[in-house]
């Protein structure tokens, strides 16, 4: 069984190598944004079948008020089901699994399983500023929240956008193909404060070939190239509160959270891998 299994996930893999995966992604672009009643109404009612999703979480709980499948990915969260935790630290800034944490060394990030990433590579960098820090990888499945949020008070001074592959990125995927999330798409936000800095790397996948952030609208997909944005300036836009929204994902993806503090800090209890993660919650011991 476990052979048959092993031929099963390769096979899944060359797929994703041979397919064109950024024509998937367009194709579910189209589809997941068509807002005849019927047909949206029908691939919402398949998307709960497929998946195990709360409705009484969320801020709309009549699927017919829902534009498109897509208004539904990115639905909204009721704000009581999700407190904000009482902690000094920063907090979780998604839904979704833990499939990696810990303290980076000497530039790599290890993630489950031994597999390593390049943390310049990941936030296309050439500075050594993050080659010591902690990080923690949440893997965010189809059924939870899509919405990304501010792990802490923080000033947003710059959003790269890099262009790359849209490999899916569940986790037997990241574990077969080398330096995954290195080559996919991603956008990365430098987030910092007094006590606190970090790289936020929202990483795209297959029908994941959109992010946008919420002051900033659609940040990609772009023309093939790496764009930057320097927030300095704008107007009242570039600071964000703890727990607000930050941006949102097409469908499930991974946020991966680099942090740099300025005194040492231990994981919370909660925090272990294959563990469900909500966003708000610690990740620190205070």
């Amino acid at each position: 069984m476990d052979v048959l299994k092993i031929i099963f996930i390769k096979l899944k893999i060359i797929i994703f190598i041979i397919f064109p995966l950024h024509l998937i992604s367009r194709i579910t672009f189209f589809i997941t944004r068509i807002e005849n009643d019927f047909i949206k109404t029908l691939l919402i009612d398949l998307f709960l079948k497929l998946y195990d999703i709360n409705l009484d979480e969320c801020k709309e709980t009549n699927i017919k008020k829902y534009k498109s499948l897509n208004d539904f990915f990115t639905r909204e969260l009721n704000s009581k089901y999700r407190p904000l935790s009482k902690t000094t630290l920063p907090i979780s800034p998604a839904d979704g699994i833990i499939q990696g944490y810990g303290k980076a060394t000497k530039g790599k990030l290890l993630h489950v399983k031994g597999v390593n990433f390049d943390i310049n590579k990941l936030i296309n960098s050439n500075s050594k500023e993050f080659e010591s820090c902690f990080f923690i990888n949440i893997y965010l499945t189809p059924s939870d929240c899509h919405r990304v949020y501010s792990p802490d008070n923080l000033e947003l001074k710059k959003i790269t956008h890099v262009p790359g592959n849209l490999y899916s990125v569940a986790p037997y995927v990241v574990h077969e193909i080398n330096g995954l999330f290195e080559k996919n798409e991603r956008v990365i936000l430098n987030l910092e404060n007094r006590n606190f800095k970090s790289r936020l790397v929202m990483v795209g996948a297959v029908n994941v070939g959109c992010i946008s952030l919420k002051n900033y609208g659609l940040i990609c997909p772009t023309n093939k190239r790496i764009s930057e944005i320097t927030t300095g300036g704008l107007r009242n836009v570039d600071k964000y509160k703890k727990g607000e929204e930050l941006g949102m994902f097409n469908l499930g993806s991974t946020v991966i959270l680099l942090m740099k503090t300025n005194k040492e800090v231990a994981w919370s209890s909660n925090i272990k891998i294959g563990a469900k993660i909500k966003f708000k919650q610690k990740m620190f011991k205070d």
